[in-house]
């Protein structure tokens, strides 16, 4: 077995897809600790928000995909900072669980999920990245998220 080969087998890496979120208003979608090997991550497709991790906060928009490498506690939320926060509905459809809040219009619309690494991961992440932001709404090397925003 290749050097590679035994460094995926290692890992075990699995992806999975598990919500589709639009928020509109106000609103905030908080998210746990992660156990040892799950990163976390979310794509946004359009729209904006903020993200609070490690007392720090992050603007993100349409294009952005962060990971977790640790699986940090965070919180997602809104722009807007008048008003109600808006409860959240959730609706699995058969193949992800759907989040809404608020107007549909001007909203956030995100695909949030989790890749597992196995238990062996820590070596793979720095334990100062608590987040890894990419913006990728200027990249031409990213044809397949660029689809999925358009």
């Amino acid at each position: 077995m290749d050097s590679l080969s035994h460094l995926l087998a290692l890992l075990a890496p699995r992806c999975e897809v598990n919500l589709h979120c639009r928020f509109g208003g106000r609103w905030q979608a908080g998210h746990q600790q992660m156990r040892s090997g799950v990163v976390p991550w979310h794509v946004v497709l359009r729209g904006e928000g903020r993200l609070n991790v490690g007392g720090q906060t992050h603007h993100l928009r349409a294009g952005d995909v962060v990971l977790l490498p640790h699986g940090s506690p965070h919180l997602m939320e809104s722009l807007v900072e008048w008003g109600q926060v808006l409860p959240v509905a959730h609706r699995f459809n058969g193949t992800v669980t759907e989040m809404r809040a608020g107007p549909a219009e001007g909203a956030l619309e995100m695909l949030c999920g989790e890749f597992y690494f196995g238990p062996h991961v820590s070596w793979l992440f720095s334990e100062a990245s608590t987040l890894i932001h990419l913006h990728t709404d200027a990249r031409e090397d990213c044809p397949e998220l660029d689809a999925l925003l358009n």
